[in-house]
């Protein structure tokens, strides 16, 4: 069986009485003070969990009953194990041979049979690293023990542990859930457990609940017995062997839709009342995708009902309830994608999980690469792949190119900084790492080895090395040494090509040297002048340049494609080589497979810009080509105004993938620009340089964007031939928007008019918002209200304040949350912050609400200074600074770089702080303010060089960008 749940999952402040319907007796608490971090001691390890939970509605509490079976590896006297904000209220242990004889209570028949038990155990808390101690009377002997414990604890807001969750009906009327969520480390705030990934075992699951209301965990439930007084107890199958972190449950009033897969598995998708027809888009979808991983892994899902925490994936609403009438073209696309994640989970992090979080990318990296390899077979002319390239590949690139970023094998050692690592590199850059290994083994010794290792590691722990032998045994090829650079390593190369020609001999050379946005590391990444060339399988060795091998470690191995006329090779890079060609122009890392750079000379460069005009390089090459050339520009490595003139080879374009990179450049040198009033000036070239693709695609679809149909059973849903104008034409407008286009202004104030009258804008032409180097899914009429915020001031704030309160749609919910903070006036920037810190805007909102704010100079400045002027309030609102929440926050409100979890932790890289003054001031407030800590040192570090390169770039090159506007034609338009 396999359950989606939707809801509108919020986390609102509620006082939680202290009292409990249900009376233990204390045991002798004591609180230790935190020390150093260590992981759970070997000397217990669970095999199952028998729990039973209650939770009460009235004062967000709830009580539980435990029983652990453990195998006991040495004598030992004390117990150690994870408990966060619960209050164990009874504890004891029996050990001995034979479990029948448990329930035995005569000391006599304990004694005969070698059995000891020890009750009102005392409980020992270290609340700094989440774990309590028992200390036993005397040693319990090797073998098998059950402890028992019984505990409590409160329904929290902080949306983590078992917490509370409410939505509000038709009528305006709150209603609570239930809920949880436990990734990576906070099943120890719902049950004591012991909470590392590596201690899998089988669970028994037992809920008492409101008999009104549903409760669903993660296997089949198999009995319901209702009381007199009100409560039901609902017992759930025996879960497969897992880790803590998967296990779920669910308590709330929910409605679902059902479906079956051909081999039998339980499809449902639960809705609160009144919304589920919207789910039957999910449901056939993930009828679909579960056929596909099922052929696939060659591994039949093997669970009654199915989920990312086996058996049940809860979701927000907006990623998982599909309204014909309402719901864009791009969440529909996002709709799958999440879904597809969510399910490769089942096969990548349940049935084989990581042995340690060190080893994250096993499971979100392969699930990030299957969601796009699922999607694309059901949807191809979603172009997804190219997508990938352009959002999660080129993201991940730019933050992987700061001295703070970290490799996607990232050694945890506390485990506060596990959430710091669910980012693009764990992510989109092992994802990347996958899709550049896959092609370069070939897809039959990828699939193979796939299977292999899933086979051979079924509900156990593995570690990449595991993963590397079966890939090496399927293809071959040593693909630990390969993809080892690749993991262990923090970064990527950059390799640089120039043409030597001599006489009638032309000679490509290539060298190849780490990337940094700082500039070049030194001689630590200076590779060996003798290298191996992989010609087809076939190795050639070629001499070739004068450097020495300075480090120990073996070099990337890049698989290099070139593209080269009338010739086409595949080989791989490990140092500085010479390759003779008979042309000048060539093209390296076609399809952007490779994950590196390449720096073209001058001379190479402007050799193709022909090629690129003309479409003869398809888009993810030009793609390619303009994400590299601007991330030599933000480097140093190449003028800004080198760039800009680069860009005529982009006039003509037409591809969403190549122009939202585009856009994202623009957005950058606009942010930088706006520090030195070269707006105005950049604004007209801006104005100039999207008129043509505005031109084409205008307000209106394009009969091309909605002409044929695709039944999904019974879903009717669009193929577009140009599905991706439809994502494309939001990110022009908004552009042109920004940029002062008085045409745009005025049909979006003219479309504003008509949503304030009722009118709706059809959904035909909704699409993707792409904010820096990330994309955020929302619809066409955002545009409309943001621009209306930048121009119209207090009056349009007000009018979207009372739209978001009585709006029923979470879409324009979003729409307005958005919009807020894109006004230029610093009145309404005022009321929107404040507005953030009462019960109005939900805890995960915030998120879309410095979104907003970041995408001005004046907001950037204004939710800095009002973020030092209100950090108690902050931290009260999200959490203290150990939080992912907390860490967002400082991120937007200090520089407007931001990575969050709540779009599977895609990184937000937009509208940073241009000065060094400005980085300077945010460092010695974190400092002085007592703020800094293991979790948050990664992203405030990574942020102030974000804020520092930016300076680096407006101080390098403005005054050339000056003169190079004054001296362009448009200017004086």
């Amino acid at each position: 069986m396999f359950f989606l749940v939707a809801g509108s999952y919020s986390a609102q402040a509620s006082s939680a009485c202290s009292k409990h319907p249900f009376s233990f007796a204390n045991p002798t608490m004591v609180c230790k003070a935190a020390d150093s971090f260590e992981r759970l001691p070997k000397i217990a390890i669970p095999q199952h969990y028998t729990l039973k939970l209650q939770p009460f509605f009235e004062n967000f509490t709830f009580a539980g009953v435990e029983k652990i079976d453990l195998e006991i590896l040495k004598p030992t006297n004390v117990l150690k194990f994870h408990a966060a904000e619960i209050d164990i209220v009874k504890a004891g242990i029996t050990s001995g041979n034979d479990r029948k004889f448990y329930t035995l209570y005569c000391a006599f028949c304990f004694a005969y049979f070698g059995i000891l038990r020890f009750d009102n155990l005392p409980v020992e808390y270290n609340s700094h690293w989440m774990t309590a101690e028992l200390k036993l009377p005397k040693d319990i002997n090797p073998g098998p023990a059950q402890l028992s414990l019984k505990f409590t604890g409160v329904l929290n807001d902080k949306l983590r542990g078992f917490y509370r969750s409410s939505y509000e009906d038709k009528d305006g009327v709150k209603h609570y859930m239930a809920t949880t969520q436990f990734e990576s480390t906070s099943a120890r705030r719902a049950f004591p457990c012991w909470d590392e990934p590596a201690y899998k075992a089988s669970f028994d699951i037992t809920l008492v609940v409101p008999k009104e209301k549903t409760a669903l965990s993660n296997m089949i439930d198999v009995s319901t017995t209702e009381s007199s007084d009100g409560w039901k107890t609902v017992t759930y199958a025996r879960t497969p062997i897992m880790s803590t972190y998967l296990v779920a449950f669910i308590v709330g009033d929910l409605d679902f839709v059902e479906d079956h897969t051909d081999s039998g598995v339980r499809l449902r998708v639960y809705t609160v009342p009144g919304k589920v027809s919207q789910g039957q888009f999910a449901l056939e979808f993930a009828k679909k995708a579960l056929a596909f991983y099922d052929e696939y892994f060659g591994i039949k899902y093997n669970l009654p009902k199915s989920m990312e925490n086996w058996g049940l994936i809860t979701y927000r609403e907006m990623r998982l309830l599909f309204d014909p009438s309402t719901t864009s073209a791009v969440v529909k696309q996002d709709i799958a994608v999440v879904i597809a994640h969510e399910l490769a989970h089942m096969w990548f992090g349940n049935l084989v999980t990581m042995e340690w979080w060190t080893d994250l990318f096993l499971k979100e990296g392969f699930a990030r690469w299957m969601e796009h390899f699922c999607v694309d077979h059901v949807f191809p002319q979603y172009d997804i792949w190219s997508q990938f390239v352009s959002l999660h590949m080129s993201s991940a690139m730019k933050l992987d190119s700061l001295k703070h970023s970290h490799p996607i094998e990232v050694p945890i050692q506390d485990p506060v900084e596990v959430d710091s690592i669910y980012d693009l590199v764990s992510y989109s850059k092992s994802a990347s790492i996958i899709r550049m290994l896959r092609a370069f083994i070939g897809d039959e010794a990828f699939k193979n080895g796939l299977r292999e290792y899933l086979k051979k590691y079924s509900y156990n722990n593995a570690e990449a090395q595991n993963l590397w032998e079966c890939l090496g045994r399927s293809s071959g090829k040593d693909v630990a040494t390969l993809c080892s650079a690749w993991t262990k390593r923090m970064g990527y190369p950059m390799i640089e090509v120039e043409l030597e020609e001599t006489g009638d001999k032309r000679c490509l050379k290539f060298e190849q040297r780490r990337f940094l946005d700082a500039g070049s590391d030194g001689p630590y990444y200076i590779v060996s002048s003798r290298v191996d060339i992989i010609f087809f399988g076939q190795t050639k060795v070629i001499q070739y340049g004068k450097y020495q091998f300075l480090y120990v470690a073996p070099a990337w191995q890049s698989p290099l494609t070139t593209c080269l006329p009338k010739s086409k090779d595949d080989w791989s890079l490990t140092s500085d080589v010479a390759k003779t060609v008979g042309s000048r122009l060539a093209f390296v890392n076609t399809n952007c497979t490779g994950y590196y750079r390449v720096k073209y000379s001058a001379h190479l460069l402007e050799m193709l810009l022909a090629p690129i005009k003309s479409k003869i390089l398809s888009a993810v090459d030009r793609f390619n080509v303009c994400s590299d050339t601007f991330a030599f520009v933000r480097a140093g490595l190449v003028p800004s105004t080198v760039y800009l003139t680069f860009l005529r080879g982009y006039e003509d374009e037409t591809d969403f993938n190549v122009w939202a990179e585009v856009d994202s450049s623009i957005q950058t040198l606009r942010n930088c620009l706006e520090r030195v009033n070269l707006e105005n000036s950049f604004s007209a070239f801006v104005r100039h340089f999207y008129r043509k693709i505005y031109d084409r695609l205008g307000f209106n679809p394009l009969p091309s964007e909605c002409t044929t149909f695709f039944r999904l059973s019974t879903c009717l849903l669009p193929i577009s031939s140009a599905h991706t104008d439809t994502l494309l034409r939001p990110i022009i407008l908004r552009r042109l928007g920004e940029s002062g286009d008085e045409s745009v202004i005025a049909k979006a104030e003219a479309l504003y008019e008509k949503f304030l009258r009722g009118e709706t804008i059809p959904s035909d032409i909704r699409a993707t918002v792409r904010l820096g180097c990330h994309a955020l899914m929302f619809n066409f009429n955002m545009q409309i209200l943001a621009l209306m915020s930048r121009h119209k001031g207090e009056a349009v704030f007000d009018q979207l304040l009372h739209t978001y309160k009585t709006t029923k749609s979470n879409e324009i919910k979003l729409d307005c949350m958005l919009a807020f903070g894109q006004s230029s006036s610093a009145v309404v920037l005022q009321k929107t912050m404040k507005l953030m810190l009462t019960d109005e805007i939900r805890l995960q909102d915030i998120l879309y609400i410095f979104a907003g704010l970041v995408r001005t100079s004046l907001g950037q400045d204004a939710a800095w200074n009002f973020f030092k002027s209100n950090v108690g309030m902050i931290v009260e609102k999200c959490g203290s600074p150990t939080s992912t929440l907390f860490a967002y926050v400082v991120k937007v409100a200090s520089v407007g770089v931001f990575s969050y979890k709540f779009f599977l932790a895609f990184q937000l890289v937009v509208r940073h702080q241009c000065s060094d003054a400005k980085a300077d001031e945010i460092e010695s407030f974190f400092k002085t303010e007592n703020l800094m800590n293991t979790a948050l040192s990664r992203p405030l570090y990574q942020s102030l060089e974000n804020v520092r390169l930016n300076a680096a770039l407006l101080n390098r090159d403005a005054v050339n960008i000056k003169q190079w506007l004054n001296n362009a034609t448009f200017t004086k338009a």
